[in-house]
This record gives structure tokens, sequence and C-alpha cells, in this order.
């Protein structure tokens, strides 16, 4: 296999992984605003949803890259204390097995090169691939990019995968139906009076075609 890093200051740098899913189906989503639930910074995240044989693919592909990680840590640093699991989550669904998967983003790195912090944000594209500011809502058929990044801490070694975007085939909207509100349409305001423009992002612009070609890690999670 293709050597996955390069020795610096005898500190191991991971190459980031690019892959484009096919059309899933999005659960949960943090794509507006950092999810702080469990951690003060939060991350920008989308939890999606796969068919089983679908998730197999993915899960044995991120295993792979997992394991060479592995293998070179161990032969740089000595074996690690712990392996975190990597890839989706199997669940049932009414009788339907499927896998869940997580991407997320923190919303600010530390520059290697300046030691400034950078903030970024996923990029959230409609499906001609123009950014929008609508939420995903839960149920929306969405397609994601994302990289599959190696990391190495005193306290585990895995693999991540890292947001970068989420194009939107079918937008599901938050609490999207009006039937039963006891309203009528009347004159007056219309979303369609202004255009509204998208807010600025860090990220350069993606064509979210699957990809095989590795990149060096610029930053890390961790």
């Amino acid at each position: 296999s293709k050597e996955m890093t390069k020795k610096n200051n005898d500190a191991l740098r991971p190459t980031l992984v690019p892959f484009a899913t096919q059309k899933v189906t999005a659960v949960f989503t943090h794509l507006d605003k950092p999810d702080t639930a469990f951690d003060d910074k939060g991350f920008y995240k989308i939890v999606f949803r796969m068919t089983e044989k679908e998730g197999k693919v993915l899960n044995k592909q991120l295993n792979a890259i997992l394991d060479d990680w592995v293998a070179l840590v161990t032969k740089e640093k000595g074996k690690p204390s712990t392996i975190n699991p990597c890839g989706g989550k199997l669940k049932d669904e009414d009788g339907a097995k499927c896998y869940w998967f997580t991407a997320k983003m923190r919303p600010g790195y530390k520059s290697r090169k300046s030691g400034d912090m950078i903030a970024q944000r996923p990029q959230v594209l409609d499906a001609a691939l123009q950014p929008m500011n609508e939420i995903v809502g839960s149920g929306s058929t969405v397609r994601v990019s994302f990289k599959a990044a190696p990391y190495n801490t005193p306290m585990a070694c895995g693999v991540t995968m890292r947001l970068s975007a989420v194009q939107v085939i079918d937008l599901v909207r938050i609490g999207g139906s009006v039937e039963g509100l006891g309203f009528s349409a009347e004159e007056g305001y219309s979303t369609t009076d202004e255009l509204t423009t998208a807010p600025e992002t860090t990220n350069s612009a993606v064509t979210l075609e699957a990809v095989t070609a590795a990149e060096p890690a610029s930053a890390t999670d961790f």
C-alpha cells in the first residue's frame, strides 16, 4: 500500500483520504452552527444513513485505512494502547438493517505555519452545487463529502470522518408541513421578494465526485 505519512521532526503526519457518498439520508444535522452539547467548541456534523450493503462497503474501506495507519504507528512509535473503532454503526429500523455514519468538522483549527486560529465551516450546496442557507432537516436526501483522517494521540489511535461538504438532492425542511396550523395564504411578505446570499466559507469549491487520491493533512481534529 502507499506510504500514509512522512516523518517530520519525529511526528507522524497522516494523509487525508477524500470520499464522496452516493445518495444517502440525513438523520441528524448541525450544519448551520456547531453542536456544543458535548464539547465547548463543538462540531459541525451530519449523521447519515446508508443501506446495509453500501454501509459494509464504506466500513471496509475505512477499516483498511485504519489497519494501514495502526501498522505504521506501531512501526514508528510502538503499538497503540487503544485503537478506536471507525466507520458506521449497524442499526435495525423497523426490521430493516442500515448503517449510521457521522462526519464532523471543528469550527476552527490552528495553522501549522502561523499558529493562528482559522475559522471553517462545511459547504452546504443544492443539487446544482449552488450555496444554500436552508437548514437541512432529517429525512433529506443528500450526498456527503468527507475525508478519512487518521489520528494518533496519547489516548488512542484511529480514523475519523472529517466533514467537507453536503450536497442536498431533496430537502426536507425543519417543521416543513404547514397543514393543520389554522393559517391561510395572505398578501404580504414573501421569501421570493428578495434574494439572500449564502455565508462565506473558507472551503474551496468541491465537485463531490468520488476520488481515491490522498492529500497531505494540514490540520487535525485532535
